[in-house]
């Protein structure tokens, strides 16, 4: 197990490698310059060249990527361009706020889909199995900006249950959190309510029909016993990937959400540094991302190991 870690957290520095140079080359190739931005319509050719000259782009592409990875290997990501604040600094004062969210959105997908896979894979076939398949379908059909604002609308302006937008500190007010935590959650966990409830079920359906199953229910076992400890168990481990591919998703930043709901995570902060062509603050989070993803599919494998006892990395078979 020891070797299989080490291998592939040495395999995560070619991904970091590749995924660096594609968006320091894609964020050149896009339109604007920033030192524009900075210095507005009123500026002078000779303030516009020393500013690029003092953000480095004044270099050839090839030495702004070399003197960039250089300073990201030390964990200097750099200075924002609107503020010169440290990038590094600017994504982790936001990480707490879209961590809370990935979490909030998990625990209400599994909530929802593993209840309802394990029911329809109970009785399939049957209405029960048809209305948790027509749920799943729309779930999966309706985009999450739609989601959102039909949550706002109903929920928000009309019952006037939650708050619509903004963030407060789980820490300083927990009513005050909640109030404007569970909306975007529920916006973010419906898509990923809708894939888990359909593997749920088809793992289960799988799971239900081995030899091992029939044989734990000829031994005399409580039907509930034969469900949670053997037939989930096993049925779990595509879940546990596609969840562990959702929550890395959403630490790279949910986009739309956060912006509908003026949550002040990292999806926010790209807009706003997109916006503003801040080079330096989108390529330290994507460069950011992209770790914490790696990290979360070598978590998610080495749990197959204790989900699945037939699955082993320390050996050869």
């Amino acid at each position: 197990m020891t070797r299989y870690i080490f291998r592939r957290l040495v395999s995560i520095i070619p991904v970091v490698l590749v995924v660096s140079v594609i968006v320091f080359t894609l964020i050149r190739l896009t339109p604007g310059d920033p030192v524009l931005v900075m210095l507005g319509e009123e500026r002078t050719e000779q303030a516009y060249q020393e500013q690029r000259a003092k953000l480095g782009l004044d270099q050839p592409i090839p030495v702004q990527y070399a003197l960039w990875l250089g300073r990201a290997l030390s964990g200097d990501f750099g200075r924002s361009v609107r503020d010169n604040s440290p990038v590094l600094d600017n994504i982790l004062e936001r990480l707490p706020a879209t961590i809370e969210l990935a979490l909030a959105s998990l625990f209400i997908s599994l909530l929802i889909s593993i209840p309802l896979g394990i029911i329809s894979a109970m009785k399939p076939n049957s209405k029960t199995d048809a209305m948790v398949s027509g749920f799943s379908l729309i779930g999966i059909s309706m985009p999450n900006f739609l989601i959102g604002v039909l949550l706002i609308l109903f929920l928000a302006y009309y019952l006037r249950i939650f708050k619509p937008d903004g963030y407060v500190p789980l820490v300083e007010d927990v009513g005050g959190n909640l109030q404007r935590l569970i909306l975007p959650a529920i916006t973010l966990g419906l898509a990923g309510t809708a894939l888990n409830m359909r593997l749920i079920r088809s793992s289960m359906l799988e799971a239900l029909s081995q030899d091992y199953i029939r044989t734990a229910r000829s031994k005399g076992l409580e039907n509930r016993a034969v469900l949670i400890r053997h037939a989930l168990r096993n049925a779990l481990i595509p879940v546990v990937t596609a969840v562990g591919i959702q929550f890395g998703a959403l630490l790279e930043g949910a986009v739309i959400t956060e912006t509908i709901f003026s949550w002040p995570g990292i999806g926010q902060l790209v807009i706003k540094s997109l916006n503003s062509r801040d080079y330096p603050v989108v390529q330290g989070v994507v460069l950011f991302a992209a770790i914490v993803f790696t990290l979360v599919n070598l978590a998610v494998d080495i749990s197959y190991v204790y989900l699945d006892p037939r699955i082993s990395y320390g050996r050869k078979h």
